[in-house]
């Protein structure tokens, strides 16, 4: 008879979901609602603050003493260990497990410690930058490079320095005087013997002049004292004995100071030459440490895609390509030079003409028709005209017509992001519409394994989940309040917070508040900052199955051994 009525009620339930009248996704909703529960771990505020791991467990501090103290959370014991090992520091950094990031750094008076998740003393962790062949570091306001150990190849003393390849790269090294040659040197000696020659020759036609002059008034004198030899001498004005006074008084100063001024003297304003500066690059191959300097060029910088190509400007308007030999490859004049692949180049002649495709030999493979141009990939072009954005391939033959609003970029293997009417979208190469142009922008979760597309709604932004094959598994209904960590989120509706999963069923109720949050899957770090960042308190929970949280037995009371 029981056996009867499930199968009466299964077939009841599958007619009214063909019918329509029960939803598929209301039943799996029904299903799986708050089949989750968070049981914390800690009281609220009974550590400062905690970061939490994959496989469940957490590192906590909290203040005893007046000291920072460590504890360390064993998902194994559920209980939270004091280390044996203590550490002195002032503060404490870390990123989310969930990116990868297993380490602590503490911090104190300028030195680093670094601490696993079991609170051992570490290494300093390599970053990525130290996992490549080579590259870049600061130091002291200079940069340099150093090798995948570590160790320093090129010293740190130039500007700045950009990657061209695995082991090439530019680095400027600032301004050095320009040096005139010999023969530039002996140019300017005669031209400024010849003026010197001129500017003598001037003066003895001037001092000739006077001579000739003051004889003149010599002889006038002679006859005007013929004339008045009876009369007597005339005093001297008083504008006369002022400029006497004057000329006696500077003569005086000057005698004073250790100076004898001739008034006879002539003096030249020295007439000091600016030096001329020119800007040094070089291009340093890191595993020969061999440099190959250049000096002819203003700018000197790496291209996106290329790793045998360098842009060479010798000032703002006349740009070229070069080789990592310092070899012009396309003579630098030209508004804008961009390399698109290996063997071609795209160039613009003036700011209000189009680009053109040149290959090695300067020859015209595409003639100019485009206002923008912008490497894709080694096989596609992005090109622009008047506002409208599409591919072409190195021949010039159209792959995606110019109709969409905004640059087209990869986003995930054969999948391109690109806009229409303002609104972001995806689409394949073929133009087929993945995920409608409807977004406000779209990016994908840490792992790459969904789209998640957002939406600018009152209460801030919401998200879509979809797959990468473009299925819709949730509408944008919540905020997202942490990563997506094996199908699960922490998501809010604009009043309260729940545990979700990936189709947007809800797992369990967090409740309200203003929190921040940090999930690991198996664990939840929740600050409450209600009452203000620095007034925050911190909780930590563990997420566990409803129906596997079992109240805790209290023991039976032992009874006393009667007298």
């Amino acid at each position: 008879m029981k056996r009867v009525t499930k199968k009466t009620i299964a077939s009841i339930i599958v007619f009214l979901m063909v019918m329509g009248l029960i939803p598929i996704e209301v039943l799996a909703e029904a299903k799986v609602q708050n089949q989750k529960v968070l049981v914390p771990i800690s009281e609220p505020g009974e550590f400062v603050d905690a970061k939490i791991y994959l496989d469940g467990s957490a590192m906590a501090y909290k203040i005893e003493g007046g000291k920072k103290v460590l504890y360390r959370y064993d998902p194994k014991q559920d209980k939270f260990l004091k280390l044996k090992n203590q550490y002195d520091f002032d503060r404490w950094y870390y990123s989310s497990s969930v990116y990868g990031y297993e380490y602590i750094e503490l911090y104190k008076e300028g030195k680093w410690t670094y601490i696993d998740k079991e609170g051992n003393k570490i290494d300093p962790p390599r970053t990525e930058e130290g996992k490549e062949k080579f590259y870049m570091f600061y130091d002291n306001g200079k940069y340099g490079i150093k090798n995948a150990e570590g160790k320093t190849v090129i010293e740190p003393i130039y500007e700045y320095i950009e990657k061209v390849s695995d082991k090439h790269f530019i680095a400027y090294a600032g301004q050095e005087i320009v040096e005139k040659s010999d023969g530039e040197e002996e140019a300017k000696e005669d031209k400024e013997t010849t003026e010197e020659d001129e500017k003598i020759e001037n003066e003895n036609s001037q001092e000739q002049a006077t001579e000739d002059e003051e004889d003149k008034e010599d002889s006038t004198e002679e006859d005007a004292s013929s004339e008045d030899e009876e009369a007597e001498d005339i005093e001297p004005s008083d504008k006369d004995s002022q400029v006497e006074e004057t000329e006696e008084d500077s003569a005086d100063e000057n005698q004073e100071d250790g100076e004898v001024t001739d008034e006879n003297e002539y003096e030249e304003d020295e007439i000091t030459e600016e030096p001329e500066y020119i800007n040094v690059h070089y291009i340093i191959n890191a595993e020969t440490k061999k440099k190959v300097k250049l000096t002819n060029y203003y700018d000197v910088r790496s291209f996106y895609g290329s790793n045998k190509y360098v842009e060479i400007a010798k000032n703002y308007e006349n740009r070229g390509i070069g080789d990592l030999k310092g070899n012009e490859i396309i003579e630098p004049k030209y508004v804008d030079a961009l390399c698109l692949s290996d063997k071609l180049f795209a160039v613009k002649e003036a700011w209000d003409k189009p680009y053109k495709l040149i290959d090695l030999d300067g020859k015209v493979v595409v003639e100019g028709k485009y206002d923008e141009v912008a490497y894709f990939s080694d096989k596609l072009i992005m090109v622009g005209k008047e506002g409208k954005y599409g591919l072409i391939d190195f021949s010039g033959k159209e792959m995606l017509p110019l109709k969409y609003d905004s640059n087209i970029s990869s986003f995930h293997k054969n999948l391109l992001k690109t806009s229409q009417n303002q609104k972001e979208g995806l689409i394949d190469f073929s133009g087929n519409i993945i995920v409608p142009f409807k977004y406000y922008y779209i990016s994908m979760d840490y792992k790459e394994e969904y789209i998640l597309a957002h939406v600018d709604s009152k209460i801030g932004i919401n998200t879509a989940i979809y797959t990468k094959n473009g299925e819709e598994l949730q509408k944008a209904k919540y905020q997202f309040e942490s990563e997506i960590v094996q199908d699960t989120l922490i998501a809010n509706d604009g009043s309260n917070y729940y545990l979700i999963d990936v189709y947007g069923n809800v797992l369990g109720d967090i409740g309200k508040g203003k929190i921040l949050f940090d999930y690991s899957g198996k664990l939840v770090r929740a600050v409450d900052i209600s009452s203000g960042f620095e007034n925050r308190i911190m909780t930590l929970y563990k997420v566990v199955d409803q129906k596997q949280e079992k109240p805790k037995e209290e023991k039976p009371k032992e009874e006393k051994p009667k007298e």
